[in-house]
C-alpha cells in the first residue's frame, strides 16, 4: 500500500484527456499546495482550486464553497 501511494504520476498526468478539476486546501498536511497545483499543471486544461479555509478535505471543511465551485466545473463541460 504505501508503494503505490508513493507511485510518480508525472509520466501519465500530461495525458489525460478528460476535464478535470483539482482541488487544495491551504492548510493541507499530506502533501504540500505546491505539489498539488504542480499536477494540476501537467494534466491538460486542468483547474486549479484552492480552499484558503480547508486542509486536506475542502469538501468537508468549505461544503458550501466546494459544491459551488463543483456545480460550476460541471456546468462549464
Amino acid at each position: 500500500m504505501l508503494l503505490e501511494l508513493m507511485r510518480d504520476y508525472r509520466d501519465v498526468l500530461p495525458v489525460i484527456d478528460v476535464p478535470t478539476l483539482v482541488c487544495a486546501g491551504a492548510d493541507e498536511t499530506w502533501r504540500s499546495v505546491a505539489s498539488v497545483e504542480y499536477a494540476a499543471e501537467l494534466v491538460p486544461d486542468a483547474d486549479f482550486v484552492l480552499f484558503a479555509e480547508s486542509g486536506h478535505c475542502p469538501t468537508v471543511e468549505e461544503p458550501e464553497r466546494f459544491n459551488r465551485v463543483l456545480r460550476e466545473f460541471v456546468a462549464s463541460l
